[in-house]
């Protein structure tokens, strides 16, 4: 609710009652107030867990002539289009090759402000098209999205933030503060869209495979060939083009970043990419967790902070979101 529409309210709900109950001149300033009171007890006392959300399944766009779908959740009495809520764009994991957008089906809801969540936010959780083989699709994939190379991944994601400036004020999202979190190589797309793409406020990146080189790869090297179609004896360009390390730029946007020590993608890769950051000037945070926790399976690990890392990457990508540049005018 905006402060015009409280307002409207109160100078309504005053000319009725006065109109209705002859209200004197004399009474007319202490009816104000113990409407302003009224009012902003509606307006600021909000309920600690929200309702629950309204989930919309398998909302479809087409992207090279080929459906995908993502699914939206919204705290529908909490966001509007009169007052809309953040967005957060999750990017499933699955080496390029897999996976499905409902390994975020427990955040969907979680991000609306279930589960102890502290926000009420506008969720999204999105398909891609992968380096599957469309004769072998891997589990819950539709044969309809394999065979596809880099960089189509990225080009869908980025086709979804596209969608989400366009409808998302429809489910009660506000267009212009769409954050995203990605994990593993959902992350490294996030990462990439970070530097390259638009409309993206604020990225947090789990075990990202950062950077793609034959000497850091290690069991990865022959994923990172398939999802580029190539390898890196054949094009040695595009393994080094498509590094989200030597994509950063002084554009990129504020990335929260959290790796393992032990995990599957080597601490050394994340720093890697972190020094890029700072090197820059690029707003991060690096979150490093003691272990072999991989992605998602460390968003619950309580922190120092006291918060868990999905909490702590929430608060941190909502209060750095990167400032909307300002249109230069026209002489």
């Amino acid at each position: 609710m905006t402060f015009n529409n409280i307002l409207f309210m109160i100078v309504y709900i005053r000319n009725f009652l006065q109109a209705v109950l002859k209200i004197t001149p004399f009474t007319k300033r202490a009816l104000l107030s113990v409407l302003l009171v009224i009012v902003g007890l509606i307006f600021f006392i909000r309920p600690s867990q929200a309702a629950s959300p309204t989930i919309w399944h398998d909302v479809a766009t087409t992207m090279g002539g080929v459906t995908v779908t993502a699914d939206i959740a919204s705290p529908t009495t909490y966001c509007t289009p009169i007052s809309p809520c953040p967005v957060i764009i999750m990017v499933h994991g699955g080496q390029w090759w897999r996976g499905t957008k409902e390994a975020w089906t427990t955040d969907l809801q979680r991000f609306t402000g279930m589960k102890g969540f502290p926000y009420q936010w506008v969720s999204m959780a999105v398909n891609y098209r992968l380096a599957c083989n469309p004769a072998h699709p891997p589990s819950g994939v539709s044969a309809s999205l394999c065979g596809y190379q880099y960089p189509v991944a990225k080009m869908d994601v980025q086709a979804w933030v596209d969608w989400a400036q366009q409808n998302i004020i429809n489910y009660g999202g506000d267009p212009t503060r769409i954050m995203m979190l990605g994990s593993s190589a959902g992350a490294q797309i996030a990462e990439d869209l970070a530097s390259t793409g638009h409309g993206i406020r604020a990225v947090g990146a789990w075990s990202a495979p950062s950077e793609f080189n034959p000497t850091s790869c290690g069991g990865w090297c022959s994923v990172i060939t398939g999802y580029l179609g190539c390898s890196y004896g054949v094009c040695p360009n595009t393994w080094s083009s498509a590094s989200s390390t030597n994509q950063v730029s002084t554009t990129t946007v504020p990335i929260y970043v959290a790796n393992s020590t032990n995990e599957t993608i080597g601490l050394d890769i994340a720093q890697r990419f972190v020094d890029a950051l700072n090197a820059h000037g690029v707003t991060n945070t690096f979150t490093v967790l003691q272990g072999t926790l991989h992605a998602q399976s460390y968003q619950g690990v309580h922190l120092p902070n006291g918060k868990t890392v999905l909490n702590d990457t929430a608060d941190w990508m909502i209060s750095h979101l990167q400032p909307i540049p300002t249109p230069t005018p026209t002489p």
